[in-house]
């Protein structure tokens, strides 16, 4: 299997399993849906993004807050036009 298959199949996981429920819903559907679309650099800026708190990511989802990062901006605006 190739690094960028292996790479997917974690990122899909870690969206999946994240610990709170509302964003493991939210980012397991988006990464399932769309990770295999996207770029090298789309898949490193979603690492990136998923390093981040999930009550921060809920926040910003939900439009409570907007990340400071634009990276972050940009996976937000991603996710919200996929729900």
């Amino acid at each position: 299997m190739q690094f960028r298959e292996l790479l997917i199949k974690k990122l899909i996981y870690q969206s999946d399993k994240r610990g709170c429920k509302e964003t493991d819903i939210i980012l397991g559907n988006f990464s399932s849906k769309y990770l295999h679309q996207m770029s090298d650099e789309q898949l490193q800026d979603y690492c990136h993004f998923l390093s981040q708190v999930d009550s921060d990511i809920w926040d910003w989802v939900n439009d409570k807050t907007i990340p400071q990062d634009e990276v972050c901006q940009k996976m937000v605006k991603m996710i919200k036009e996929s729900i």
